[in-house]
């Protein structure tokens, strides 16, 4: 399921959608089936038929980009004058997009992602938590136009992405937007309606613990179900994500003002990693 979750917001950010579409509904497959009491074998016969066309999609793709490279005689070069390999450009359209589909205004401004020399092992990973923060930020934080103004806000949200390196050498990457914060009553009251957590439980958490419950698997906030949000699968991949390269993250939050997430990761560890 993550990795599908993961392969559906790639594809979205690059604007391929007709693999957004089979990758969503290779989800919401997994989804029916992770909520069924037991499986079968062959249960997972339509999976495998989902996944052979994924594959045999990725395939085509991967055909077609590797002829039109063949004609692009400067792409040597452009990649020599490039500190990372990676363009980012997806990023501004994907909050483009967004914007037009949930009938917002937003814009997004970034800073060291072209700048400051990424490990290899950290370009996905970076990239998949970009992706995942604006989601979030343009579906759930980011107010729409005539709410901002009611709240004497510019119409326009903004997103700020920073990536930078700290005196220590650690990779930062802090993703920030205007938005409406968090609602600490609304996730106490999903905790409860869960059924995980007590409400007696529940009242003696601070907010700060209270948040801790966003990276929690299948736990989400949202009304409904759509390509973008719902399944309370996008915090649980971010936080794997971060773990798995040794991660930390920490969350900030100003109720009507902002929401603001920095993760830092050891490069020192990841090149021993490597090594």
């Amino acid at each position: 399921f993550v990795h599908i979750h993961n392969v559906k917001g790639e594809s979205s950010a690059l604007d391929l959608k007709e693999f957004t579409d089979m990758a969503h509904n290779f989800e919401e497959e997994l989804s029916e089936m992770r909520a069924a009491p037991s499986v079968r074998g062959q249960d997972f016969l339509s999976l495998t038929v989902r996944l052979d066309k994924m594959i045999s999609h990725a395939q085509s793709i991967t055909d077609l980009v590797g002829k039109l490279s063949s004609f692009n005689s400067s792409s040597k070069q452009i990649k020599k004058n490039s500190i990372n390999n990676k363009s980012w450009s997806h990023l501004f359209k994907l909050v483009d997009d967004l914007s037009k589909d949930y009938g917002k205004q937003v814009m997004l401004v970034a800073s060291g992602l072209s700048e400051v020399a990424i490990p290899k092992e950290l370009e996905r990973t970076i990239n998949s938590i970009c992706i995942q923060f604006i989601k979030n930020a343009v579906v759930h934080g980011i107010e729409l136009p005539k709410d901002r103004m009611n709240l004497e806000k510019y119409t326009q949200g903004r997103i700020d992405i920073r990536l930078s390196k700290t005196p220590d050498g650690n990779i930062e990457l802090a993703i920030r937007d205007d938005g409406a914060g968090f609602d600490y009553d609304k996730i106490r009251q999903v905790a409860i309606q869960s059924g995980h957590w007590s409400e007696t439980e529940l009242e003696s958490w601070d907010n700060k613990k209270l948040l801790s419950l966003i990276f929690s698997s299948g736990f989400s906030t949202a009304v409904s179900i759509d390509k973008n949000a719902g399944r309370g699968a996008g915090m649980d991949v971010i936080m794997k994500n971060i773990k798995e390269h040794k991660g930390k993250i920490s969350v900030s939050s100003r109720s009507g003002r902002y929401s603001q997430f920095i993760v830092s990761f050891p490069t020192a560890l990841l090149q021993q990693q490597a090594a």
